[in-house]
């Protein structure tokens, strides 16, 4: 994904993983810091859709429902590839308070190739997927401890994504990912231990 020059007056959250990863933790939050930051909208694309899971979504309707009617925060479900890497490229922060043990995650892996400053805990494979790169806190079971580490991390990527030298830092960022996660360079590994 190509960077793009962001807008300067608007602070634009994503999330874009499945719901039961964080997003009961991530709305409240931005909720909270929508007051203090009003230049802030999250765009949230999430739905179990993604797997033909339609009934699975019931769970997280009231949840849906708060987005949809929250000035500050859009809910577009699950969408094609296409228009989720057009809100990736207007996009400053990944907003992804992760709740779920990952083995290896796409959402940080492409955030990170878009430029994202990407605000997650350090739980299961984030670290070694973010690389030491990312604005990664310690993770932690208590929901209410999360929420409150998570919002101070959050306000903190909010107040600086702009400034010049933290958009600096992202294009060292997107190279980093786009080297080490670079579709030919695995495919060849893969490859290579498969004929092994």
């Amino acid at each position: 994904l190509e960077l793009k020059p962001k807008v300067k007056d608007k602070v634009n959250l994503i999330y874009f993983s499945t719901p039961q990863r964080g997003l009961e933790l991530l709305v409240p939050v931005v909720e909270a810091l929508a007051e203090k930051h009003p230049e802030v909208h999250l765009d949230v694309f999430s739905s179990f859709k993604i797997y033909g899971w339609d009934d699975a979504d019931k769970h997280f309707e009231p949840l849906y429902e708060k987005i949809r009617n929250h000035p500050n925060m859009t809910y577009h479900g699950f969408a094609p590839q296409e228009k989720l890497r057009e809100h990736l490229s207007r996009a400053h922060i990944l907003a992804y308070p992760n709740i779920w043990p990952e083995t290896s995650c796409r959402v940080l892996i492409e955030s990170m190739s878009a430029g994202l400053l990407c605000v997650h805990p350090n739980l299961a494979a984030l670290p070694d997927t973010a690389g030491g790169l990312t604005s990664m806190y310690q993770f932690n079971t208590d929901v209410n401890r999360h929420a409150n580490i998570f919002y101070e991390y959050l306000d903190h990527a909010i107040q600086n994504v702009n400034r010049d030298e933290a958009q600096n830092y992202l294009k060292f960022v997107k190279a980093y990912a786009d080297s080490r996660f670079n579709l030919d360079k695995i495919s060849s590994q893969w490859q290579s231990t498969l004929k092994d």
